[in-house]
């Protein structure tokens, strides 16, 4: 196990921005699962496909996420 707590107290959902169809329903799970090469997987506990389909990916916490390149807020 991790250090530190883990006592999540809520759901957060985000888009993995792959076009996902009823041919190929979860582009993105294997980058979900195994990372990729500038961040290591797991990258989130479940995915839901195009069919609605639940993937459990991991249990706990997954790997920190990506640094993002836009502010997560702006003051006026």
């Amino acid at each position: 196990m991790r250090p530190g707590s883990f006592d999540p107290i809520g759901v957060l959902w985000h888009h993995t921005a792959s076009t996902s169809s009823a041919s190929n329903p979860h582009p993105a799970l294997g980058i979900c699962i195994n990372g990729r090469s500038d961040l290591a997987g797991p990258l989130c506990q479940a995915l839901v496909d195009y069919n609605g389909v639940f993937h459990v990916i991991s249990a706990g916490r997954p790997a920190p996420p990506a640094r993002s390149t836009r502010p997560s807020s702006t003051s006026t």
